[in-house]
């Protein structure tokens, strides 16, 4: 997988976990502020803070079932691969159908040494998408490790099909703006880094929407509804970006 850096620059992430803990301690119901600062914390590398955020978030919205990935993504980054374990198999029990889940049970029961409960995982994740280009290589490398080459050929040569380089498969800006709209100047730093970015990487819905709601916020008509349609053309299911195009006055943000 391509790697590719985040246009969010450092210091806007050190602004954005300033206010998201200032916003937590007026507002410490919200569990999309403590969702917003685990992100950022993660952004940073600081996976315990991040933790603490997702779980906090989750004593909210026990039935989140995203939060639960989240949860489970830290403590297979911190390597506490029995508590990922335990936070997967929750969510693949509130969401059976979510293909990604199964994934990362997998990579955390690979982790622990249990081979046939990984399998096992994998087997879920692709009887949902049999094209699913991690679980594939994953199962390859499972049968590997087994000395089954043959299989693992078969599946390889499977995940070699599926593979389109042209697919952005990356979350650029995993954040919500609406905590820096008070804030003139991180909103105009926000818009200039997501349009440098976007400059390179053209091919992200999201991230057009977003920065479309930013031009919103400053009242930039012609800019937002560009963007907005922008997002369309890559994604013409996209309901939100089409809502705020067609509908200007509604929702306006304040």
């Amino acid at each position: 997988m391509e790697e590719i850096r985040s246009y969010f620059s450092p210091e806007l992430v050190d602004e954005m976990i300033e206010k998201l803990v200032s916003l937590s301690s007026v507002n410490p119901e919200n569990p999309r502020i403590f969702i917003n600062l685990g992100k950022a914390y993660q952004k940073k590398g600081l996976y315990d803070s991040a933790l603490s955020s997702f779980n906090k978030a989750l004593r909210i919205d026990g039935r989140n079932t995203s939060l639960l990935l989240m949860v489970g993504k830290c403590h297979l980054v911190m390597k506490e691969y029995q508590a990922a374990v335990e936070a997967f198999q929750r969510a693949s029990e509130a969401e059976p159908g979510w293909t990604d889940i199964h994934f990362l049970l997998a990579k955390s029961f690979r982790e622990l040494n249990q081979g046939t409960n990984a399998k096992k995982a994998l087997d879920a994740a692709l009887a949902i998408n049999p094209n699913f280009l991690h679980a594939l290589t994953l199962m390859s490398e499972l049968l590997e490790d087994e000395d089954d080459y043959k299989s693992a050929l078969e599946f390889l040569k499977r995940a070699l099909k599926t593979v389109s380089p042209d697919k952005p498969i990356f979350d650029a800006f995993p954040y919500e703006l609406d905590v820096l709209y008070d804030n003139p100047v991180l909103l105009d730093e926000a818009i200039r880094q997501m349009d440098a970015f976007l400059n390179t990487h053209s091919g992200y819905a999201d991230l057009h929407f977003k920065l479309g709601m930013a031009y919103k916020k400053k009242n930039m008509k012609s800019e937002a509804l560009s963007c907005f349609k922008k997002a369309l053309k890559i994604n013409p299911k996209f309901h939100l970006a089409r809502h705020h195009y067609w509908n200007w006055d509604d929702d306006k943000l304040e």
